[in-house]
């Protein structure tokens, strides 16, 4: 397609599949609201690697908090069918587990995009590391809708860290990042990680440490989601 085609073209018409979650963005929580009434999805991917060009999706694992508590009998983990083909390598399996067989027993790729979609909602999106899962979840849309981009608040633990750590305003760039991975600060902050490099057991993780760092970041005065986007 010409440069001046695919200029003016329409782009394709969403699945409807997409339709409930693209409607749901008129209803986005205000940044005004406080933390104890919103609703956060924490969610972790495993992946074939950390190329975001190159790889691809293994599973999703999502932990919801409402109310400031882990609901954990809504806990939900995707693990994607390997409809592509997509190759193993025994450096991967070692990380995450996750073997041929899993991938041959798991969900199709559009159901599981689809429920995940439905659970997400226009809720805020929290993980550690926010951009590389949401950018592999942004590229695993685009199979069936070429923009896709999601449209939720986004946290991230290791920011919101660095901040509590850092002070509430610091934005220089220049600190140790060893020191931000995951398990640096279970230690740090005493969390417990539980089913470590699954995608349920790490968003588990990460929903805890998100909510002992909300509470010192309460203690802060950061007390809405304003607040803590900021």
């Amino acid at each position: 397609m010409s440069f001046f085609k695919k200029l003016f073209s329409k782009p394709p018409p969403r699945p409807n599949w997409m339709a409930d979650y693209f409607a749901a963005k008129s209803n986005l929580p205000s940044k005004q609201t406080a933390i104890e009434a919103l609703r956060f999805v924490v969610l972790d991917t495993e992946t074939t690697g950390l190329d975001i060009q190159k790889d691809q999706l293994l599973s999703i694992g999502t932990v919801c908090i409402e109310e400031k508590a882990i609901l954990v009998k809504d806990a939900v983990e995707w693990v994607l069918y390997n409809e592509d083909g997509v190759p193993m390598n025994k450096e991967g399996i070692a990380i995450h587990g996750l073997r041929p067989k899993d991938l041959k027993e798991g969900t199709k790729k559009q159901i599981a995009l689809q429920e995940f979609l439905t659970y997400l909602d226009n809720s805020i999106i929290v993980a550690h590391h926010t951009a590389f899962d949401v950018a592999m979840l942004n590229k695993a849309m685009t199979h069936f809708y070429p923009d896709f981009k999601f449209y939720n608040y986004q946290l991230d633990t290791a920011k919101l860290a660095i901040r509590l750590e850092r002070g509430l305003f610091d934005q220089s760039s220049a600190y140790d990042r060893k020191k931000y991975t995951l398990d640096a600060l279970c230690e740090r902050y005493d969390v417990e990680t539980v089913e470590r490099h699954t995608a349920w057991g790490d968003a588990y993780t990460t929903a805890v440490l998100f909510l002992k760092l909300v509470h010192l970041l309460q203690k802060n005065g950061i007390q809405n989601l304003k607040d803590l986007m900021r």
